[in-house]
């Protein structure tokens, strides 16, 4: 990839950085002060209302497994995911959706294990890569794992700390979020 265009993709990133941080999923459609019991409330009961059939047989599905969600938001998802038992942990790009996420677990006595990431840099994608593209695996009950899962812990950021003990075998496991574009290099 050019200068150039790594330029043009970190430009974007802080557009939408910046957008979610200012826009948090689903907090504008409410008429609730935003983080607040009220407004989470109302907006899981329009996730429950506007749920379609085949997304909550997948969601429960991952009862009792191991979930990795990319991409959090508020934590809607993962409230569901906690209720049914799933060992949850997170990451979301927007610092503003994750104070809000940590805010919405606490109000309703639900672990907070979420971190900031951007799933879209290269070190990070080239840890979600293979996981990614094993949803389909994962969701039937066998577990995956990172190839970077092999490096020496000190060479791994902190993302991918999280993002590797998150996905380490144990029992079975699952991944959530919307799938990469694929990678132009390795």
């Amino acid at each position: 990839m050019s200068r150039s265009e790594e330029d043009t993709q970190d430009k974007e990133r802080g557009e939408a950085g910046r957008y979610w941080n200012a826009h948090p999923i689903a907090t504008d459609g409410v008429p609730f002060e935003r983080g607040t019991r009220e407004s989470f409330d109302a907006i899981v009961a329009n996730w429950e209302r506007d749920m379609k059939p085949r997304r909550r047989a997948f969601l429960d599905s991952c009862r009792g497994k191991r979930l990795l969600e990319i991409g959090c938001g508020i934590g809607v998802d993962g409230r569901y995911f906690n209720s049914i038992g799933a060992d949850y942990q997170a990451v979301d790009m927007s610092r503003e959706s994750l104070k809000l996420a940590k805010r919405h677990f606490e109000m309703n006595d639900l672990p907070v294990r979420i971190t900031n990431g951007d799933a879209t840099r290269n070190a990070c994608r080239a840890s979600f890569a293979r996981p990614m593209r094993s949803v389909a695996r994962t969701a039937s009950g066998s577990s995956c794992r990172s190839r970077r899962a092999n490096q020496p812990p000190e060479r791994r950021s902190a993302f991918q700390r999280f993002a590797i003990s998150a996905i380490k075998p144990k029992s079975s496991t699952g991944l959530a979020g919307s799938p990469l574009p694929p990678l132009n290099s390795r």
